[in-house]
């Protein structure tokens, strides 16, 4: 054989070799391209979600604290049993801001057999009488500051009777109210 034989017989047989080559590794390669695709799509989708929880937990967190700042108001509104106190001397002040006399009982829970202990643990209270001297817009503005009070409470009555005559004892006058309002003031369940 001759020598360009040679060279076309050896450049024939590595023509084949590589055909042979390209048609079994690059099926194989694409199927690797394909497994390797479809994974980073599985993953891409896994991404996403675990972005669209982490901004879900942030907006939770959000909320959270947003909610958390009401939650507190309104545990703080509770009056503690150590702090009934505070609430009395918020009474006195408002009823001396609003220039009324004043006078607050507090008022013994009856005891009944009809109450299941169970319903009386759930929500404890206090309640207050407060009895009120003086001019109507008095009485009128006692009742705004009672209502913009910090505290878990409501009003159980109001009773209003305007004054007759002088009483320098309670210091009233004629054209006064003497008023009574029942006050439940709520205790912290936790106490």
């Amino acid at each position: 054989m001759e020598v360009k034989q040679k060279i076309y017989l050896v450049l024939t047989g590595i023509i084949i070799l590589f055909l042979v080559i390209i048609f079994l590794v690059v099926p194989f390669l694409i199927g690797k391209i394909g497994k390797a695709a479809s994974n980073l799509a599985l993953q891409k989708e896994e991404l996403e979600k675990i972005q669209g929880e982490q901004k879900d937990v942030l907006k939770w967190k959000k909320d959270y604290q947003e909610d958390r700042s009401e939650v507190d108001k309104i545990i703080n509104g509770f009056i503690t049993k150590e702090g009934a106190i505070d609430f009395i001397v918020s009474l006195e002040k408002i009823a001396q801001e609003t220039g009324n006399r004043y006078e607050i009982k507090v008022v013994e829970k009856p005891t009944s057999s009809n109450q299941s202990a169970d319903k009386s643990e759930l929500l404890s209270f206090v309640d207050f009488h407060i009895s009120l001297w003086g001019g109507f817009p008095n009485l009128l503005r006692f009742m705004v500051y009672l209502d913009n009070l910090s505290y878990a409470k409501e009003i159980q009555g109001l009773q209003i009777q305007g004054i007759v005559a002088d009483d320098a004892t309670k210091g009233v006058k004629m054209g006064d109210v003497s008023s009574v309002i029942g006050i439940r003031a709520y205790l912290n369940p936790a106490d």
